[in-house]
Parts: C-alpha cells; structure tokens; sequence
C-alpha cells in the first residue's frame, strides 16, 4: 500500500515533468531574461567606465600598499581623507587580520593615480607615525603594464573558449546540443560579471583566473546533461534527466560548500576574491544547465523523435 508522503512525492514528480516535457519552452524564458540582463549591465558598466569590469590596480595600474601595524585603524575614516586628499583616484581599503586569533595585522591601501612618495607621505600624516621598512611595503603598477595583463587575460579567456567549443562539437557531432552547452557557459559567464559589477567588485589578475576556472565547472555539468540525455538509451527521456539532476547538483553543491567555509575562514582578499566569483557563477550554472540547456535538449530530443 502506497503511504501518503509516497503519493505526494509522485504528485510532485509528475507535476515537474510535466512542466520539462510539455512547457519547456516556456522555461526559457528565464534564461532570456537573465541574457538581457546581463547584456543590460555590462552595456551601462561599458558606457560609463569604457570597461565591462571594475578593474584593480593589477589590471588598471596603481599602488598597492600593505601597513604592518597591531594597531586598530579605522579603515572608513582613513578611506574618507585618502579620497579627500586625492580625489582623482580610486581608494580600496582591506584590513588584514590573524585567521587564529582574530588579531589586527594590518591594513592593504590600493590606490591608482598617484606617486609612491606622495601616498607614504599622506599616510604619515594621517597616521601620525613614522613608516619604514619593518611597517610598510609598497607595490606600483604602471598603467601601460596593468592594461597589458587585461588584455592577455582577455585573450585567454577568447582562446579558451574557442577551443572548449571545438571539443564540445567533436564530441557531440550535433550543432543543436553543442550550441546549447555553449550557450549555457556564454550565459553563465555574461551573468557572473553582471552581478560582479552590481557588486561593485574590483576584479583583479586572479579575479581573471576564477572567470577561467568558472568555464570549466560550468561545462562539466552541461556535458553531463547532454551525455545521459542523447548517449545513454536505458530509462524515458525525463528519468535520464532526473538521473543527471541529482548527479550534477550533487557536485555543484559541494563545490558550493567547500568553497563558502574556504571564503569564510581564509584571510587573503586574493583568494576570497577567486572564490566568490566562482560561487557566484556555480549559482548561476543551476539556472543556464538546469533550466536552459535542459530545455533546449529537450525541444531537440522532441523534434528527433529521441525518447
């Protein structure tokens, strides 16, 4: 005898296949609408910075600054009259702490447009105490060079792409299915900038690097998706792609997890930086596999008569 818990749990089952099989044109409205977004954001971030990303010192050139001190520094107020005293250039202020103890170590002053000298100076007077080599290292990046770092950066990320969509098509040898992986990363990758920029995120060389990685999350659980849907023949087409569900979002939460406690307890801004642009690009990865390129696989497997 069926107990009630099991009915509900059919009643669910069936309602959500319903919803894959027979609307799943409907749910790529969604997705769309994610695309325009994206396309919105980036366009205004374009048209009012002439870049689709707000970039660091790393990518833009400045100076990075890092003051070693136990002493608490009210970041906010030191922000405030940096901008004040220099009010042409970009200010970034993290406070650097110890990860066992929770002791100040000191603060890391990002800055651009501006000479090393003028910045230590500055520092000293707000600070009222003399910097020196034991309390205070500094880093300059040339405008020419950070530019020259974005630009290799970009054309990685072009290259890698370009040939991450030539394994997916000789791997699959149909352009509807290769189109609809594609697109999922294209998605997945314009909607994490988006929100990075809303974020108001300073992305920097390894910021670059976790746009990188995202490629690669992104495109395992969407060849997973496709492989169990048009490569395996046991089971309806929805029972191969409830099996894929469970397997990919099994993987993607874990990701999640281990890369949430690593962006809670570590204490670099680089590595904290990387893991949140990645945990931001595994949510959106739910939306693009899940619900887009389900769907498009669906509408093909549909036309092809593939059950």
């Amino acid at each position: 005898m069926i107990s009630m818990e099991e009915q509900q749990q059919t009643i669910k089952q069936s309602r959500i296949e319903n919803i894959y099989i027979n609307h799943y044109k409907k749910l790529l409205i969604i997705p769309l609408i994610l695309l325009v977004f994206s396309l919105t954001v980036l366009g205004l971030q374009y048209y009012r910075t002439g870049s689709f990303i707000y970039k660091d010192v790393t990518l833009k050139g400045g100076i990075s600054a890092t003051i070693s001190t136990d002493q608490e520094l009210d970041i906010n107020e030191l922000s405030l009259k940096l901008k004040e005293k220099f009010p042409d250039s970009d200010v970034s202020i993290r406070k650097l702490t110890d990860l066992t103890t929770g002791r100040s170590l000191g603060v890391l002053i990002e800055i651009s447009d501006i000479k090393a000298t003028d910045l230590e100076k500055a520092l000293e007077d707000l600070l009222n105490f003399k910097l020196n080599d034991q309390n205070f290292s500094i880093e300059e990046v040339g405008s020419a060079l950070g530019a020259s770092f974005f630009k290799e950066m970009i054309r990685a990320i072009i290259f890698a792409f370009i040939f991450m969509a030539i394994v997916v098509f000789i791997v699959f040898r149909k352009f509807i299915p290769s189109i609809a992986v594609i697109l999922s990363v294209l998605v997945e990758m314009l909607t994490a900038l988006a929100v990075i920029d809303l974020l108001h995120i300073k992305v920097s060389t390894a910021g670059i690097a976790a746009i990188l990685m995202v490629m690669g999350y992104s495109i395992d659980t969407d060849i997973l998706l496709t492989t169990r849907i048009l490569k395996r023949t046991s089971g309806t087409l929805f029972e191969r792609f409830k099996g894929s569900v469970k397997t990919g979002v099994m993987m993607t939460t874990t990701t999640i997890v281990a890369l949430s406690i690593g962006y809670i307890i570590t204490n670099s801004a680089v590595i904290k930086q990387m893991f949140l642009i990645i945990l931001i690009a595994l949510f959106v990865d739910m939306i693009t596999t899940w619900i887009m390129n389900s769907s498009l696989l669906i509408w093909y497997c549909k036309k092809h008569n593939i059950k």
